[in-house]
């Protein structure tokens, strides 16, 4: 009994390793209704501008979420100070419908590459704001769960 719990921990250990991970943070949405002016946060450390990195955004909604896409401003402030915006649309359903994540009986998600092969162009602390960008009644989207952020090794870079 013994031996099949430690062959047990020692492959949840092998599973768990991530050794591509420089970060990833969950932020949950309270009551799944995210507000526009409500942003999800992330504060990274970078520490090497050599190395390439993939930049993903993961998100967790309800089957019920009642969009096909999502709308986002993603606002990025540097360890100098300056600060770069981007607008970005991510697509959760095909046109039929049917949800592009990975979907259990309740909730789905949602992996979208948003950066690959970048080098940060300075080390330090890095902060991302993202706020949902969809045009709602009351500014409000409902359904969303969480948001999140992984920041990854890679093996491409850009050209």
């Amino acid at each position: 009994m013994h031996k099949f719990f430690y062959m047990l921990l020692l492959a949840l250990m092998l599973v768990s390793c991530d050794k591509n991970k420089i970060y990833e943070h969950y932020v949950d949405i309270p009551g799944g209704k995210w507000d526009a002016e409500s942003p999800a946060t992330f504060e990274v450390e970078i520490p090497d501008t050599t190395q390439p990195l993939n930049v993903l955004m993961n998100f967790r909604t309800t089957k019920d979420y009642p969009y096909q896409n999502l709308y986002i401003f993603l606002t990025t402030v540097f360890p100098d100070g300056n600060i770069a915006q981007d607008t970005m649309e991510f697509y959760f359903m095909d046109n039929k419908g049917k949800p592009l994540g990975d979907c259990t009986a309740q909730a789905c998600n949602y992996k979208f590459m948003v950066m690959q092969g970048i080098r940060f162009p300075f080390t330090g602390s890095y902060t991302f704001r993202i706020h949902q960008a969809m045009r709602t009644s009351n500014n409000q989207l409902t359904d969303v769960l969480n948001v999140g952020m992984r920041i990854e090794k890679s093996t491409m870079q850009r050209k």
